[in-house]
């Protein structure tokens, strides 16, 4: 399988970047863009130019095209620039940010499928991420979700076009009640009407947060693996929103062997709710409805203030 391109994200962690990067390096694909964000300051000089320099050491037969931004973009607005900038050039991308370790299963997997399902309108993203345990049991490689998990991802132009078309659309979801069809559970309508509003007013406005919106908005379906194929390590202090201990961070991946496909994309409500329930704070939502928690909410307050967790 040749993997025609890759689009790698890069900022100022050269240790972590050279990591992603040696995955990509085994990949040989045959374009790689490396979208490096400008500096918040001269102190990440660098840095900043050590993790350029790591994304960028190509020694096999490779298209290689730089984009270094004159200005800082941040989390929130670096994708939609580093996509509009690839998909200049190709239809389809793997995308990685710096922080994304990919196994090397990664690769051909999603570009097998981006292969597959590239004329296929119903398919906007495909994703390296699995939290459903069921799924490892199954005859098939992977499984159809709600959720464009975007820790290692991939995506076409067309599907791509969506995202700054559906942001205009996005407050009209709040007023029209056309948002209802997305969510399985009080807990999911309650979380997400929460994230929506922050992505209208830009309080809470993240570029994975607007494409999952631009994804469900389109009903559009992601594919996940069987097992997981991307492991985030840049939880720690250097993360953006990433900081703290978490058992997302650093998760095994597996090993998917030969693709074998379902026989038509549909979409599998328990995959979602475990990934909701997983990825998202599912669990405590539910948790903090009984009985028990609402007891113990003052003695576990009293605690926080009295000891408040060390940073």
């Amino acid at each position: 399988m040749t993997v025609r391109a890759v689009t790698l994200l890069v900022f100022n962690r050269p240790e972590h970047t050279r990591q992603v990067f040696e995955r990509v390096r085994a990949a040989r694909p045959t374009h790689l863009f490396v979208f490096a964000d400008g500096l918040r300051s001269a102190a990440d000089r660098a840095s900043c130019e050590a993790a350029r320099r790591a994304a960028t050491d190509v020694d096999w037969p490779c298209e290689v095209q730089t984009h270094v931004s004159d200005t800082n973009a941040g989390a929130r607005h670096a994708m939609a620039r580093a996509l509009a900038w690839a998909f200049e050039h190709v239809e389809s991308t793997i995308v990685l940010e710096d922080d994304c370790l990919a196994s090397p299963e990664f690769f051909a997997f999603a570009w097998g499928l981006l292969e597959r399902f590239r004329d296929d309108a119903r398919v906007l993203h495909i994703s390296g991420e699995s939290y459903y345990p069921a799924a490892t049991t199954s005859a098939h490689s992977y499984y159809f979700s709600k959720y464009p998990l975007a820790w290692g991802w991939a995506t076409w132009r067309r599907a791509w076009a969506n995202y700054a078309e559906s942001l205009p659309r996005m407050r009209g979801l709040l007023t029209s009640g056309a948002a209802e069809g997305f969510y399985d559970s009080p807990e999911e309508r309650e979380y997400w009407t929460g994230v929506l509003r922050g992505v209208v007013d830009g309080t809470g406005f993240c570029w994975d947060y607007a494409w999952q919106f631009s994804c469900w908005l389109h009903g559009g379906l992601s594919v996940h693996p069987r097992v997981n194929l991307v492991s985030n390590i840049g939880w720690g202090p250097e993360g953006t929103h990433t900081r703290g201990a978490s058992p997302l961070a650093n998760r095994p991946v597996g090993i998917l062997g030969p693709l074998t496909h379902p026989l038509t994309p549909v979409r599998d409500p328990d995959a979602d709710a475990a990934i909701f329930d997983t990825r998202y704070p599912g669990v405590y939502l539910r948790r903090r409805k009984t009985l028990a928690y609402r007891l113990t909410l003052p003695a576990r307050l009293l605690k926080r203030r009295l000891f408040p967790p060390s940073e």
